[in-house]
């Protein structure tokens, strides 16, 4: 079976399971005014709804600030029935996600509330972080078990947007607070909008840091085509460099987020060539010292142009950029490292990008044909190339696939723009 189905489908279970034996737990419930239950049901649903997509799957929402609050309110049932039930259902519907989701988020609460129950100041405290701990740890299980996901990938998604729960764990308390006592306006509900309206705030903050994630990662792979597009001997190269690298990767059984990781630093590892003149970069003849120390400052000048976005991209993305030059015998460049020292996706990448190269036309030569690449390849395997990636390789090859002409690879290509 389909574990992406199954692995849902018994977190969520188990979930459920373990919140019955938090059902009949109490702790001291404050006098509150009569409709607190439904009004704050109905403020985490509307919170529920300002989402906030994650880069590598699934999304965040506002749906924390209203679930522990509700667990500072009331005993673990009726807590875990307004985070797990106060939610809209996620599109497409899938009934084994809808499971999860719900039942790790009634868990949460019912735990948060337990937390609540503690002495003060722990009272105040564990809340936020029972809720956090189980929110975390079966979204992380859901990631690795049911997704594939490596541990990296899970921290890598996940981490931006734990400071902002934690501090909006203030806020829920303070939602808490004034639906209690209702100290500014004397009426809880309009108490509540107003401490709501700074949750809408960093939602908004949210969804703008996403934004400027996309552009500036459009803005990167914009610069890479760009670059190419000056040149008609290297147009969609890039691209063909990526789909060749997936394709070593998956015969490598590479985990889906070091493919993810793969394919983005396949895409732009040869953005450091903005620092190369265009007149180095077409010269048809051949290059001087001078002219080829230049050249081969451009993996530094790539990874330099990456780092500051490395969580977004991963740092295997800059690693690609820096060694993708670096061959398997040490003679490579810029570090002149060897072996298993470079790191494994930039292995796959040097044989991509050299693959590519070979298939393709230069100024100062023609392309050669891809059984006369693959050869080469073959050869270079213990030298040049990682001998391991160079078989994995020459698997993908036999296969075959768009990427092993060049004229059916652009062609497809442009089809899809």
């Amino acid at each position: 079976m389909d574990r992406s189905r199954v692995v849902p489908l018994l977190l969520g279970g188990l979930s459920f399971l373990s919140l019955l034996s938090l059902a009949g737990k109490l702790h001291p419930r404050p006098e509150l005014s009569p409709g607190v239950g439904p009004f704050l049901f109905a403020l985490t649903l509307g919170l529920a709804w300002l989402r906030v997509p994650l880069r590598r799957g699934g999304f965040t929402s506002l749906h924390f600030l209203g679930a522990v609050a509700a667990a500072y309110l009331f005993p673990p049932l009726e807590a875990a029935l307004i985070a797990g039930l106060a939610l809209p259902p996620a599109k497409p519907l899938r009934p084994e996600r809808e499971l999860f989701n719900r039942g790790q988020l009634a868990l949460a609460g019912a735990l948060a509330s337990v937390g609540a129950g503690a002495p003060f100041p722990l009272s105040l405290l564990l809340p936020p972080v029972f809720y956090l701990s189980a929110n975390l740890t079966l979204t992380a299980l859901l990631f690795t078990l049911g997704l594939g996901k490596s541990l990296t990938e899970v921290r890598r998604n996940l981490a931006p947007f734990v400071l902002s729960y934690g501090a909006l764990s203030p806020l829920a308390l303070l939602l808490a607070r004034v639906l209690e006592k209702a100290p500014l306006t004397g009426v809880p509900y309009l108490d509540a909008l107003f401490v709501a309206v700074g949750g809408v705030y960093v939602y908004d903050l949210w969804r703008k840091t996403r934004r400027l994630e996309e552009a500036i990662l459009a803005i990167l792979e914009t610069t890479v085509r760009l670059l190419e597009a000056k040149d008609p001997y290297t147009a969609h190269h890039s691209e063909r460099v990526a789909a060749i690298a997936l394709d070593i990767g998956r015969e490598m059984g590479l985990s889906p987020g070091l493919l993810e990781s793969l394919e983005a630093g396949a895409r732009l590892h040869d953005v450091g060539k903005v620092a190369i003149p265009d007149t180095l970069l077409r010269k048809e003849g051949g290059l001087s010292p001078e002219e080829w120390a230049a050249m081969r400052e451009h993996p530094v000048a790539g990874a330099k142009a990456l780092a500051p976005v490395a969580s977004l991209l991963g740092k295997e993305a800059v690693e690609i950029a820096r060694h993708q030059h670096e061959r398997w015998d040490g003679e490579g460049y810029p570090d002149g490292l060897r072996g298993e020292r470079i790191p494994l996706l930039a292995r796959i990448v040097a044989v991509a990008d050299a693959y590519e190269a070979m298939t393709s036309d230069r100024p100062y030569r023609r392309a050669l044909s891809p059984e006369e690449a693959a050869r080469r390849i073959r050869e270079g395997a213990g030298s040049q190339f990682d001998p391991e990636v160079a078989e994995a390789f020459l698997r993908a090859w036999k296969r075959g696939g768009a990427w092993v002409y060049k004229r059916e690879f652009v062609w497809q290509t442009v089809e899809r723009l």
